[in-house]
């Protein structure tokens, strides 16, 4: 819900993914208690579905790079109905029956490929990325919201120390998906919110927090003045 509803879409509505989210959860319960197939709101179909919607504008940043700028998103319902409608079609007898002839190497195919698709422009990786990387190649529009990151926090350290801290967290939930305690991982990612409040504010300020938040938010502040 919250990367849907990033800062850098521009929406009108952003609560409205709350919304949909809260009757996904009331959905997945009702379905769960009378055996029947529920769906649920998976990364990155989310944030892409915002993305499918959105209307792009080429823009220059201060260095010279060109990069697509979201400028407006078609806010609506009529994709997510017809999304519903879709998976209820594929839960008739018919269609089952067709799906199950699809290979599992090709769904496991198809779910690796989202997975790596979303990655694009993602924070997390990026910063990974970049002590690794040419400084020529921070400037460029890949990495120019890592150089606004830089400045904001407050310098590498703090970006090393959010992302350092971000990757123990991250390599502790798949660890324990190895492990016989596999089915307990998503109570790992719930305990995140209190990560959030209870740890992040001992070793950050609350002007870094409030910005690592929304990594987008500056960098398109940044973008809007440059046009």
């Amino acid at each position: 819900s919250l990367m849907g509803q990033a800062s850098k879409f521009n929406l009108k509505k952003p609560p409205a993914y709350n919304w949909d989210f809260f009757v996904v959860g009331l959905l997945i319960l009702v379905c769960g208690l009378l055996g029947l197939p529920f769906t649920n709101g998976l990364i990155p179909q989310a944030p892409l579905h915002v993305e499918a919607l959105a209307t792009y504008e080429e823009r220059k940043g201060k260095d010279g790079s060109t990069r697509s700028v979201v400028v407006k998103v078609h806010e609506q319902r009529v994709s997510n109905c017809v999304h519903a409608l879709a998976i209820g079609l594929c839960c008739t007898p018919p269609v089952l029956k067709l799906l199950q002839t699809i290979p599992l190497s090709v769904l496991s195919g198809l779910f690796l490929y989202m997975g790596l698709s979303s990655f694009a422009g993602n924070g997390f990786v990026s910063r990974l990325l970049l002590p690794v990387q040419d400084p020529k190649r921070r400037s460029s529009a890949l990495y120019g919201a890592l150089e606004t990151l830089l400045s904001n926090w407050g310098g590498v350290k703090e970006v090393a120390l959010y992302t350092l801290l971000q990757f123990f967290l991250w390599a502790s939930i798949f660890g324990v998906t190895f492990t016989p305690a596999a089915i307990s991982f998503p109570l790992l990612i719930a305990a995140l919110v209190l990560v959030r409040w209870g740890v992040l504010p001992r070793v950050f300020t609350r002007e870094a927090i409030s910005k690592m938040d929304d990594e987008e938010r500056h960098d398109d502040d940044d973008d809007g003045a440059d046009k």
